[in-house]
C-alpha cells in the first residue's frame, strides 16, 4: 500500500510539530518505502499520538484537520484475533525471539514489532 499525498502531508506535519509522535511518523514513512501493509496503521498511530501530545506545536485548525482525517481514514478493528500465522524458524531464531520478547507472549511481541504498538 502506498501512502497518498494527503497522508504524507499529515506525517510531515507530525514530524515537524510533535516530539512524541515523531518516531511513529518516521516508522510509517519507512514502512511505506518498504511496501509494508502496516504503513497506514502506523500513520493512524502517529496521528493519535500527535493529538494527545501536550508538547505538539499544532494550531487548533491543524489539530481539527488531523483529527478529522484520522477519524475518517482509520480502519476499525471489528473482530477478534482469530487468524493464525505459522512461521518456521531455527532453534536459534526461536531462542532469540523468546529473549527479545522478554517474557511477553510471542504473538504480542511480534505484533508490536510489525505494527509498532504495544501488541494489544
Amino acid at each position: 500500500m502506498t501512502i497518498h499525498d494527503d497522508t504524507r502531508s499529515y506525517l510531515m506535519l507530525i514530524i515537524d510539530r510533535s516530539p512524541s509522535a515523531l518516531g511513529d511518523a518516521l516508522r510509517a514513512l519507512r514502512a511505506d518505502a518498504e511496501g509494508s501493509p502496516a504503513a497506514m496503521t502506523l500513520c493512524y498511530r502517529a496521528a493519535a499520538k500527535a493529538l494527545a501530545d501536550p508538547d505538539a506545536d499544532l494550531t487548533y485548525a491543524e489539530r481539527e484537520s488531523l483529527a478529522e482525517w484520522a477519524s475518517e481514514a482509520a480502519p476499525v478493528d471489528t473482530g477478534p484475533r482469530d487468524r493464525i500465522l505459522r512461521v518456521r524458524m531455527s532453534a536459534v531464531e526461536m531462542d532469540d525471539l523468546t529473549r527479545l520478547a522478554d517474557g511477553r507472549p510471542l504473538s504480542a511481541y511480534v505484533r508490536s514489532r510489525v505494527f509498532g504498538s504495544d501488541g494489544k
